[in-house]
């Protein structure tokens, strides 16, 4: 599978000079196309500054980031200021505060906001705003005010503005820390679909352990560097390491983690609540025929 993002060498430090302490350091990496990956980190880990790097919010002062844009036909640099309109219409992000996003007073006016601004003739711009709204379930709020709505609802009104642009890749930075569950759980949604159905690579930088085990792969930094890479199972089974660098692992997984140090015959591997749900059992199962044996 082809990269649509690669870090060679990246560093970045928020000095002016670009000589003080280094955010992210000697960063090499590679995001393939239609993938969905997650990072995680502890704050000031880097994590952020690494997704504004990716989407060219912020500029590297070492080393570089190539991105291959099948709409531009061309390999893109983050540090080529001639470049950097094409990057913003490969990369899109969604931050984490909607009200930071939002425009308009009106909600479709909002999301026509970025393709107006790309020159796109007024007929197609009808067309991506409807159709982006439709996506993110919020078509039928198309004449609403923006302020009126839910902080759920903003958040979704933001990604509809980044789904318009028609962009290959979409970078969440944190976009459902201030959301309830139903918000948090909507958003997750339509990430599943980006991902699935429109094909667009996902990255989401989040504090949330449930939502990084949906990933196909996780990547945790730590100091401006990548500490592990590899799919969830991996990554969540070193809880340990983890542990030391301030981070948890999924509540199923830490479920069973601590059953199975108890002396529980349950595996280690376990994400999700269901899997967590046939592990006790099974083990529970195990046990009792065990009981039954040494009688």
């Amino acid at each position: 599978m082809s990269y649509i993002i690669k870090a060679q060498d990246l560093c970045f430090s928020y000095d002016e000079d670009g000589t003080g302490k280094k955010t992210v350091e000697n960063l090499n990496l590679s995001i393939e196309r239609g993938s969905f990956v997650a990072i995680i980190g502890h704050n000031g880990s880097g994590k952020s500054t690494i997704a504004k790097l990716m989407c060219g919010v912020l500029e590297p002062t070492g080393g570089e980031i190539y991105i291959e844009s099948e709409g531009a036909q061309r390999t893109l640099k983050v540090s080529n200021d001639d470049d950097l309109f094409d990057i913003r219409k490969t990369v899109g992000m969604v931050f984490q505060n909607p009200d930071n996003q939002l425009v308009a007073t009106v909600v479709e006016e909002d999301v026509a906001f970025a393709p107006e601004n790309l020159g796109f003739p007024s007929d197609v711009i009808r067309e991506k705003v409807d159709r982006a709204l439709s996506d993110v379930g919020l078509f039928e709020y198309r004449l609403h005010d923006t302020h009126k709505l839910s902080g759920g609802q903003k958040q979704r009104v933001a990604i509809a503005g980044i789904l318009a642009m028609s962009p290959e890749c979409v970078i969440f930075d944190e976009s459902t820390a201030m959301l309830d569950p139903k918000g948090r759980q909507d958003v997750l949604h339509i990430i599943s679909e980006m991902r699935d159905k429109m094909g667009i690579t996902v990255i989401l930088i989040t504090h949330y352990m449930n939502e990084a085990a949906l990933a196909d792969r996780v990547l945790v930094v730590d100091g401006g560097k990548v500490l592990l890479d590899g799919t969830p199972r991996e990554v969540f089974a070193k809880d340990k390491l983890l542990s030391s660098c301030g981070l948890e692992v999924p509540q199923a997984t830490e479920l069973v983690t601590r059953l199975f140090d108890a002396g529980a015959d349950t595996p280690k591997t376990v994400l999700f609540e269901d899997e967590a749900a046939d592990a006790i059992a099974e083990a529970i199962i195990k046990a009792k025929n065990n009981q039954t044996h040494e009688r």
